[in-house]
């Protein structure tokens, strides 16, 4: 198989990156070629902290961020963060992107939901890794209590 006869092309299927790779084996335009045709997709995960758990290290090398969730049952506001870094984030630690979570009740827990409608279609990249924190202050990460909130999302490994 020669490779000036392969050709690629980049395609999206529902929203996910898909590679579809066309190799034309005949080396002659007078015949009709064979095709061959793989789809590569890449692999999707999701992360899911269930109560006891504020500062989350979710992957350790670069992501694109899907979607995300997080609850409150606190009445008082708290922050969804979101860091580019490996580890889960400390105290102090500066976010890359900060959203409001409002209070809740344990019984009427405030719930945020963001997917491709907020982020777009191709996400939103996460050059290192990704880490995720709720906190009480939106400029650097304090810890919020642990039992007050649950966070998860879904995103592509690089």
């Amino acid at each position: 198989m020669a490779d000036q006869n392969v050709k690629f092309y980049n395609l999206l299927h529902d929203g996910e990156p898909l590679k579809l790779r066309l190799h034309d084996n005949t080396g002659d335009d007078s015949q009709s070629p064979t095709v061959y045709a793989y789809i590569h997709q890449r692999p999707k995960f999701s992360f899911e902290a269930i109560l006891n758990d504020v500062d989350i290290a979710v992957h350790a090398a670069p992501v694109t961020l899907i979607s995300v969730s997080a609850s409150n049952k606190n009445t008082a506001l708290r922050f969804l963060q979101l860091f580019n870094k490996v580890a889960a984030p400390v105290l102090g630690d500066v976010p890359d992107i900060t959203l409001s979570l409002p209070g809740g009740t344990p019984a009427n827990p405030a719930i945020i939901k963001l997917g491709t409608e907020f982020w777009g279609e191709d996400g939103i990249p996460f050059s290192v890794g990704l880490s995720v924190g709720i906190s009480t202050t939106a400029a650097t990460f304090t810890p919020a209590t642990v039992t007050d909130h649950i966070v998860g999302g879904i995103y592509l490994t690089e």
